[in-house]
C-alpha cells in the first residue's frame, strides 16, 4: 500500500514556512541536526528542488547543510538553482 506523499511544490512550501518560523540560521542549525542523524536511504531515489519550487535562500542553506554533513548524491554534478538529494521512495 503506497502512503500520500508531499509533491516537489508541497515540499518547497514547507521549506519556506520552515525558514519564516526559523530564521536563516536557525534554519540551518535544524536542518543539519536532522541531516547529520539521517542514514542514507535503502533505496536511494534522487531528486531534485529548483528555484521553481524555493528561494535561492533556501537553496543556499540546504546546500551548505549538506556540505557540513557530507550529504552530496554520487555521481551529480551540482547545478546553480539546483540541490540534488536523496530521498526514501514510499512504499
Amino acid at each position: 500500500m503506497t502512503r500520500p506523499r508531499l509533491d516537489m511544490v508541497q515540499e518547497g512550501q514547507l521549506w519556506e514556512m520552515a525558514l519564516k518560523h526559523f530564521g536563516s540560521d536557525g534554519f540551518l542549525k535544524v536542518i543539519i541536526e536532522m541531516w547529520s542523524h539521517a542514514a542514507p536511504p535503502p533505496k536511494p531515489v534522487v531528486e531534485y528542488l529548483s528555484t521553481k519550487q524555493v528561494s535561492h535562500e533556501i537553496l543556499n542553506i540546504l546546500k551548505i547543510a549538506q556540505e557540513r554533513v557530507g550529504a552530496f548524491v554520487a555521481d551529480r554534478i551540482s547545478v546553480f538553482g539546483r540541490l540534488s538529494y536523496e530521498a526514501t521512495p514510499l512504499s
